[in-house]
């Protein structure tokens, strides 16, 4: 599992959901178009749309971002799994429409070819020494010191 501790904390909960918490990571996100209601509020100040009262956001230097991107990546072609994560996102229904998925389409064989011989191994995944059920979360110890909480509250 690939993950980042420090002022950028990037990890993946037992539901494989990616988690980010930035130190001061705040980028003023609610003050975009489209998160702004039309309305104002009572007092005059910034209001948000009724569907974005629970988004949430951060901002991530992109330096940080690549560490993750490069360390996934590894991950993927040590499970055998890249080429199918290119292949979705070059489809007509995948997330390719931006910058880069414009650059991967135009490099997909390119890239699956260059991964074709690349054989990564992979570390054996760690044990699970203790597990603690309550209300709110799932909470799994393991032997390398790694704790994974997975809410178990519905997501509305």
């Amino acid at each position: 599992m690939s993950y980042m501790r420090g002022d950028y904390y990037l990890w993946v909960d037992g539901n494989d959901n990616l988690h980010v918490w930035v130190k001061d990571g705040f980028d003023e996100w609610t003050q975009s178009g489209w998160a702004a209601s039309d309305e104002e509020s009572e007092d005059g100040s910034f209001k948000l749309r009724d569907e974005m009262k629970k988004a949430s956001g951060v901002s991530i230097p992109r330096e940080v971002m690549d560490e993750y991107v490069v360390m996934r990546m590894a991950e993927l072609i040590g499970e055998g799994k890249a080429e199918e994560v290119i292949d979705k996102v070059v489809s007509p229904h995948g997330n390719g429409g931006n910058g880069g998925g414009v650059v991967l389409t135009m490099n997909a064989e390119k890239l699956k070819s260059a991964l074709e011989d690349l054989i990564f191994e992979l570390p054996p995944k760690p044990k699970i020494i203790s597990v603690e059920v309550t209300e709110d979360a799932i909470i799994e110890t393991f032997e390398n010191n790694v704790i994974v909480i997975t809410s178990r509250r519905e997501s509305a």
